[in-house]
């Protein structure tokens, strides 16, 4: 009996081998190296582009080096045990919104009934930075207003409310800043700010943005160019994020990179050439470790200087990239593509 339980159990052996049944298993993520792409990484991990962007939430196909992309989707979970009913679970229902310009993702979880963790675990994404455009997926439906209030028996004072969206801008923050300063600047309060961003601390993060109401004081101009223009100029290109690239544009319909430098610093009176060679020839040089907010930052792409961007502090500028990767973008200087391209830097505000 025992010998014939024996040569069963090794003929299952020998035909699960024969069928060629083991199968090994993609890795479940990935950390970006030095010139890595999309295309390379999915190739080489047996996934598309399209997977790994929808696995991690990303919007276009710029990667930074240490970045984690999750390749493999996570494990469904085993069927629970049949038990007695439960109560249904509300806010299940998976919806989009998209992001407008001022929108923080305080404000969004907030009317959809769900915290800030939950939108960035279910989006992928690792700050808070967001911008305008960008489509975000939601569990759950937006929170309708309180009905209005029939009756009432007694008067209550409302407590304190942000100035209209009417004469809301976006302001990029900057090394040093504080809420203090900020209010200054655009003759509010640092309390309307908090109110108005959902903040419940003072603690900024450079090159984070955030909504403000008032237009920004008039201020002298040094000539060492770190001064309030250079912010204003910074926060103005902030305004802009997703707006499609369109060759030979040079207005909020579509800008190529020269396009969208000349038309912003053109709201201060700044008049910058038409092409990235001939702002190149503009203002003074300056080291790429001497770099301040305000900056053009110049590259050669396509021979000769070629693309042109603003310096916005933390090693990161803003421009108009191309169609593949959604037009008015972020990048950092510190990106394989960029860092091998850098022409240098001029200073245009004095």
């Amino acid at each position: 009996m025992r010998k014939a339980t024996l040569i069963g159990v090794l003929t299952l052996l020998l035909s699960l081998l024969a069928g060629g049944s083991i199968v090994v298993a993609a890795p479940a993520s990935y950390t970006v190296k030095s010139g890595d792409c999309l295309w390379t990484i999915a190739s080489a991990n047996g996934v598309t582009v399209d997977q790994i962007k929808q696995l991690n939430g990303l919007s276009s196909e710029m990667l930074q080096i240490g970045q984690v992309l999750k390749l493999t989707p996570a494990p469904a979970p085993a069927p629970p045990i049949p038990s007695s009913p439960a109560a249904p679970v509300a806010n299940t229902t998976t919806s989009t919104y998209i992001v407008q310009s001022g929108d923080n993702l305080w404000g969004i979880a907030t009317s959809h009934g769900m915290t800030v963790a939950q939108v960035k675990q279910l989006n992928g994404l690792s700050s808070e930075l967001l911008h305008p455009g960008q489509v975000i997926k939601l569990n759950g439906t937006a929170v309708p207003a309180a009905p209005p209030v029939t009756a009432v028996t007694a008067s209550v004072e409302p407590p304190p409310a942000a100035a209209s969206d009417s004469n809301t801008s976006v302001y990029v923050i900057q090394p040093g800043d504080s809420l203090w300063s900020i209010a200054q600047l655009y003759g509010t309060t640092v309390d309307n700010i908090k109110i108005l961003n959902g903040l419940t601390g003072d603690a900024l993060i450079a090159g984070e943005t955030l909504k403000v109401t008032g237009t920004p004081n008039a201020v002298t101009v040094s000539r060492s160019g770190d001064n309030a223009t250079a912010s204003r100029v910074i926060s103005t290109a902030a305004q802009y994020l997703g707006t499609p690239y369109r060759y030979g544009g040079s207005s909020p319909g579509g800008f190529d990179c020269s396009g969208f430098t000349s038309y912003i610093f053109k709201q201060y009176g700044i008049s910058l050439n038409r092409t990235a060679a001939g702002q190149y020839g503009q203002g003074s040089a300056v080291a790429k470790a001497n770099l301040i907010p305000g900056d053009l930052v110049f590259f050669n792409t396509s021979g000769g200087v070629s693309h042109v961007g603003i310096y916005t502090g933390n090693g990161k500028f803003i421009h108009s990239s191309s169609p593949s990767s959604g037009g008015v973008i972020y990048s950092s200087l510190s990106e394989s593509y960029y860092a091998s391209r850098y022409v240098g830097a001029r200073r245009v505000i004095r």
